[in-house]
């Protein structure tokens, strides 16, 4: 059985002060703006200080010497803002999440009550001593596959084989959406990333253009071509899930009327093959849906596949 806590903490001046030595841009202005900050940043700690509360009224001090903490630091924090913390408890273990007062992660994390080392020392370097979160312990079932992969044992030939990892990872991109809200389907975890909307936007045109325009040859107003990665004003979740689904149906009627991998595009807009551009629609779903992934914990926390 879960339970969920929450704390909130304004991080005033002062306090950011109270926990940094002189001279850098944590306390002192000056050393701020010499590097381009109009404010003061909070120390990482100091931010995520809420939830470590929460575990601690959680756990108790025994936590801090057996128990572990993981912790993925996204976005900065400036003097003056009010940061509220989540945690979730699920027996031995728990997700956290810090967010800004308009819900934007700011830190993402977990925490095991006990591991195979100090809690303070998984704080100080943030993470698993290894650089990645331990296997389960002997007995404790390994995350299930929401989006259940093609059968390992059953014989196929080239194109249902093909085409069953193809389904298998449209169905993790889709699933990756799960449960968003029209801002949290349009956060990006960097200026220069594309929000978890905009990457399957960009999948349904990807399969429009390899398979029907560039294999099949079909015409069309390619003006969309401009806005791969753009999700339209106004769209929710669902919206963007109709759209891929839509785009994948009518890529699925091209690839069922293909008798063989080895048939010529039909286009001269990009001579290839159809094994070359299923292959790349393989391998640009997989490395979106990788995206899609990191992304999606880093907005809230949520993992699995």
């Amino acid at each position: 059985m879960t339970e969920r806590r929450h704390r909130s903490l304004t991080l005033t001046a002062d306090l950011l002060r109270a926990y940094s030595r002189r001279g850098n841009f944590h306390a002192d202005p000056d050393t701020a703006q010499e590097l381009g900050l109009t404010e003061l940043v909070a120390q990482g700690m100091q931010v995520a200080g809420p939830a470590y509360a929460l575990l601690l009224d959680a756990w108790g001090e025994d936590w801090l010497a057996r128990g572990e903490l993981d912790l993925t630091f996204v976005a900065m924090v400036r003097a003056g803002e009010t940061v509220d913390a989540e945690v979730e408890l699920d027996g031995e273990q728990a997700s956290l999440r810090v967010t800004d007062s308009p819900g934007v992660p700011r830190v993402v994390g977990r925490a095991r009550r006990t591991a195979g080392r100090s809690g303070a020392e998984a704080a100080l370097t943030g993470g698993p001593a290894s650089g990645r979160r331990p296997d389960p312990a002997p007995g404790e079932a390994r995350p299930e596959l929401r989006v259940p992969r093609p059968d390992e044992a059953a014989p196929a030939d080239e194109m249902a084989m093909a085409r069953a990892w193809l389904t298998h990872l449209r169905e993790s991109a889709i699933f990756k959406l799960e449960d968003l809200d029209s801002t949290q389907l349009r956060w990006r975890p960097t200026p220069t990333a594309n929000s978890l909307g905009a990457i399957v936007m960009h999948l349904g045109y990807a399969e429009r253009l390899w398979l029907r325009v560039f294999y099949a040859g079909e015409e069309m107003d390619l003006s969309w071509r401009e806005r791969m990665f753009e999700l339209p004003d106004g769209w929710s979740t669902a919206d963007v899930v109709a759209f891929y689904r839509a785009e994948t149906a009518a890529a699925d009627a091209v690839l069922d009327a293909a008798p063989s991998f080895d048939l010529p595009s039909a286009s001269d807009r990009r001579p290839s093959t159809l094994r070359w551009i299923v292959v790349h629609l393989l391998e640009e779903t997989a490395r979106h849906v990788g995206h899609l992934d990191i992304t999606r914990e880093l907005l809230d926390g949520r993992t699995g596949r």
